[in-house]
């Protein structure tokens, strides 16, 4: 089908897109859907997500792109800003395929402050997919960030600075 065959816009509000693996959806969305052939694309204006533990993580400026659908396997691109309380970011960035914080021995419950930034990630329409194989980063700036126990022989307190996650490493500037 062509984009002349087939194509559409629509608006959306006060709807839920689930994202992949264990991410939670996106909930309370706004933004648009549009089809041109075999192709969507899907802006996200805002929306939330809710995180098992009760915290939530905004999320905005999204596009979720998938090109010519008619080729399995259909796997969609994702870039996605997000920002939130610390514990929550890490809540989320703890899950699967990122499992962030675990590297540096951390947990959500560990961190305060906030953070925002952006999230680049593929986003498979298939099951089964082995989540080392997904492409993702994730840039972050936090503010106030403290650490409420040592790791390894050093503290953090009202730090200032980024993280840079990727799916072989994370590295830290403060």
């Amino acid at each position: 089908l062509s984009s002349e065959e087939i194509n559409g816009h629509f608006a959306v509000q006060r709807t839920r897109f689930d994202t992949f693996g264990s991410l939670p959806p996106i909930r309370d969305a706004q933004g648009t859907v549009e089809m041109r052939g075999r192709d969507v694309d899907i802006r996200l204006a805002s929306g939330t997500a809710f995180l098992a533990s009760g915290r939530t993580v905004a999320a905005t400026n999204g596009l979720l792109t998938f090109r010519n659908t008619a080729q399995p396997p259909v796997v969609g691109r994702l870039d996605l800003d997000i920002s939130g309380e610390a514990a929550a970011v890490a809540g989320l960035a703890s899950l699967p395929p990122l499992n962030g914080p675990q590297r540096a021995g951390l947990s959500a419950d560990d961190l305060t402050g906030t953070v925002s930034g952006h999230i680049s990630s593929d986003v498979p329409l298939v099951k089964d997919v082995d989540p080392k194989t997904i492409d993702w980063k994730a840039d972050l700036a936090f503010d106030g960030l403290s650490v409420a126990r040592p790791f390894g022989d050093q503290t953090l307190s009202g730090a200032e600075g980024t993280l840079a996650l990727l799916p072989d490493r994370a590295t830290i500037a403060a």
